[in-house]
């Protein structure tokens, strides 16, 4: 009987084991001159949830769960998280725990427990600033040659033998 899934994996109640789930939240602590300090709520962190899941020969394939749930991870690509008939949104891997409880005489995994850690996926988009259009170099430089070939005069003030001011443009 199914129970849940996460993509293409689909787990039973035989196999699925236990799942815990993390809600982190944000604040901010501002240190003040007299306590005590004070928080602000930043919002939201993203959520995480710890999937434990057990395979075994006599219900599936344990081998092929894992290279399905490998290939899932190194695809890195968010997929919709199902657990008894509620979707929990969109999840990546984080990291995978295998642990080998029981082999046959070649080798093969009989039993396998797994510990899948998950991280919500949001997808955001880039929000995107316009600037102001900036001057570019050359027409600073051309900018600049006109105002230095307009002549600037400056005036010069003297006193002739007299005591007399005259002011002299050069």
């Amino acid at each position: 009987m199914p129970y849940g899934s996460f993509g293409d994996l689909v787990f039973e109640v035989v196999e699925y084991f236990s799942h815990t789930e993390e809600h982190p939240y944000i604040y901010a602590r501002h240190n003040t001159i007299y306590p005590p300090s004070t928080t602000q709520w930043m919002g939201k962190e993203l959520q995480k949830i710890t999937l434990q899941l057990k395979f075994h020969t006599m219900t599936s394939s344990p081998s092929e769960a894992l290279s399905l749930i490998k290939e899932l991870a190194e695809k890195g690509e968010a997929q919709k998280l199902i657990i008894a008939e509620q979707v929990l949104g969109d999840f990546v891997i984080d990291k995978i725990k295998a642990e080998y409880k029981q082999v046959d005489l070649y080798g093969n995994p009989v039993l396998l427990e797994l510990e899948l850690e998950l991280t919500e996926y949001v997808k955001k988009e880039l929000q995107k600033i316009k600037h102001k259009k900036a001057t570019s170099k050359k027409k600073q430089a051309q900018k600049k040659a006109t105002q230095s070939q307009t002549p600037q005069y400056k005036g010069l003030i003297t006193r002739d033998k007299d005591g007399n001011r005259q002011f002299q443009k050069g």
